[in-house]
């Protein structure tokens, strides 16, 4: 962490105390309503209770901007959370003109939300240039609740909160680099010059696992990603995706493609859920984007559709790829989505079918086909698809009604990513008409 950022950290810590405690001198129980010709600083003198942050708009030059035009959306901090700032951060944030500033406008935002129009976004921008993350259900900011929402003033309004906000003031790779619980990851950001691409302009989304989750690695398998700056590389760009992506924004979300060109599978049905990781906290804001914190390293494809499956065990499905010349098909570059029958699948056909289907390579080939369609289709985008066509020109049915049923055949295993798309396990072969 550079000097400057250390000396600008208690400035920030000020700022926000000095807005706090104008919010924080109303009492959590005490009702305030605004007169129909009251504007926001009007309502915050009437109250009697705003001292503080009254005095900081006046230090900031702010009062005549949420006396009139707007309309604005103020959050309020209380007393409490003023006083939860350490001593002297006000003094020096009300020395500081631009910090107390910058404080105080990562408070306001351009327009008049109110709790219902705040419950359908996922962040708002504030006046400060920065964004604010906003969670569903109760109204929660960058993790803060609403104590008291929708005090209405003639040119906006004002919810309370028991936090200060402060804006964000380091970029993704310092903000990790600053928490005791990244330190791998820090370390490998270092060793790979991802530290400098990740402090870029950006934004970036960052799935950031703990060092526990790097320690739960195989011990080898961590010490060869940690000598082989390439395959590092790619499994940390893995974990990055581009743009701001909130956990608000994940709702109804199946998929998203990472900085590396490799998918990750989103699950909210029983907790959240990236691939297999579990996220244990989400929207800790950068300068340049966001940070959700798992508990699992994510680790890429490797390989393609037909070595993922060879690999996987499949040898029956493989010796039959071999032999209707299929094989440099499923290792182009696609996507596809293969639903991949087991060896026992295979044996469950009658006597002779399989040595027939191999003798007749037109046959052998129409079947393979059929299984095989167009695109990467995860299991989550199958919700409210009832077929879709294969290779073959055939089309296959789709039933979600208990588990998942391809045809008659059940998905067993569903998921499997590869460099050129996805495969589904079924525990039997689909036979064209």
């Amino acid at each position: 962490m550079s000097d400057q950022t250390i000396s600008r950290w208690p400035r920030a810590l000020a700022t926000a105390l000095a807005l706090t405690i104008a919010f924080s001198a109303c009492d959590d129980d005490e009702t305030v309503n605004a007169l129909p010709d009251e504007d926001i600083v009007s309502v915050a003198q009437s109250a009697g209770s705003f001292s503080t942050l009254l005095t900081a708009l006046d230090a900031a030059g702010l009062t005549s901007t949420l006396s009139g035009g707007g309309p604005f959306t103020v959050f309020a901090p209380t007393d409490e959370a003023f006083d939860a700032l350490p001593s002297g951060v006000l003094d020096g944030l009300l020395a500081d003109t631009d910090a107390l500033t910058e404080v105080l406008l990562y408070h306001v935002v351009q327009g008049e939300l109110t709790a219902s129009d705040l419950d359908g976004v996922s962040s708002v921008t504030t006046l400060q240039g920065q964004q604010i993350a906003v969670t569903a259900g109760s109204v929660i900011l960058n993790g803060v609740t609403v104590s008291q929402a929708d005090i209405m003033a003639d040119n906006g309004v004002i919810h309370v909160i028991g936090e200060v906000l402060l804006p964000p003031s380091l970029d993704v790779p310092s903000t990790a680099a600053g928490n005791s619980d990244f330190s791998i990851l820090a370390t490998a950001l270092s060793a790979t010059g991802l530290d400098n691409v990740l402090a870029g302009e950006g934004p970036f989304t960052i799935f950031a696992p703990t060092d526990a989750a790097f320690d739960a690695l195989p011990a080898a398998r961590l010490d060869a990603l940690l000598a082989d700056p390439g395959a590092l590389t790619e499994v940390l760009l893995y974990h990055a995706v581009a743009g701001r992506v909130y956990s608000g924004d994940l709702e109804g979300v199946v998929s998203t493609e990472t900085l590396v060109g490799f998918p990750l599978l989103f699950d909210l049905s029983d907790g959240a859920k990236v691939n297999d990781a579990n996220i244990l906290a989400t929207n800790v804001l950068a300068t340049n984007g966001v940070i959700h914190v798992i508990d699992k390293v994510l680790l890429p494809p490797t390989k393609d559709i037909v070595q993922t499956a060879v690999d996987a065990g499949f040898s029956t499905l493989a010796t039959a790829l071999g032999a209707a010349d299929l094989v440099a098909t499923l290792q182009g570059e696609g996507p596809f989505t293969v639903f991949a029958p087991t060896d026992d699948a295979f044996a469950t056909l009658p006597d002779g079918a399989l040595e027939a289907l191999l003798e007749d390579i037109d046959a052998l080939t129409s079947v393979l086909l059929y299984h095989v369609v167009d695109g990467q289709v995860f299991s989550g985008n199958l919700s409210g698809v009832s077929s879709a066509e294969t290779l073959s020109g055939e089309s296959i049915s789709i039933d979600l009604s208990d588990g998942v049923k391809i045809n008659d055949a059940t998905v067993i295993i569903k998921d499997i990513i590869a460099t050129n798309g996805v495969i589904h396990v079924i525990d039997s072969v689909l036979l064209p008409n």
